[in-house]
C-alpha cells in the first residue's frame, strides 16, 4: 500500500460516513430535530475530512511527480477508480444534504 492507497481509501470512508450522517438527519428530522441537526453537522465536517485528504492526495502527487518519482501507472489506476467512487458518494451526500435543508 502506498501513501496515495491510504489517502484514497479514507477519502472515501470519509465520505461514506458523511453519508450515513446526512441519512440519519433526514431519518430524524421530524421526531428528534436536535439530533437531526448533529447529524447534518456531522455530515458536513465529514465532507471537509474528505476534502482535506483529497487535497493531501492531490499534493503527494504533484510532490512525487515534482521530484521525479511519479507515482507508477498502477497506481494512479487504483487512485482513478476508488477517486470515481469518492466523487459518486459525494454526490449522494450532497443530493441528502439538500434534501434536509
Amino acid at each position: 500500500m502506498t501513501i496515495l492507497d491510504l489517502l484514497a481509501d479514507m477519502m472515501v470512508d470519509e465520505m461514506g460516513d458523511a453519508q450515513a450522517y446526512a441519512r440519519d438527519a433526514l431519518r430524524w428530522k421530524d421526531t428528534c430535530p436536535d439530533a437531526a441537526a448533529l447529524f447534518f453537522e456531522l455530515s458536513k465536517e465529514e465532507v471537509r475530512h474528505s476534502d482535506r485528504l483529497h487535497e493531501m492526495a492531490v499534493r503527494e502527487m504533484d510532490r512525487s511527480r515534482n521530484a521525479g518519482k511519479a507515482a507508477t501507472q498502477e497506481a494512479l489506476a487504483r487512485y482513478s477508480a476508488k477517486h470515481d467512487k469518492w466523487i459518486d458518494k459525494a454526490e449522494k451526500v450532497l443530493t441528502l444534504q439538500k434534501l434536509y435543508k
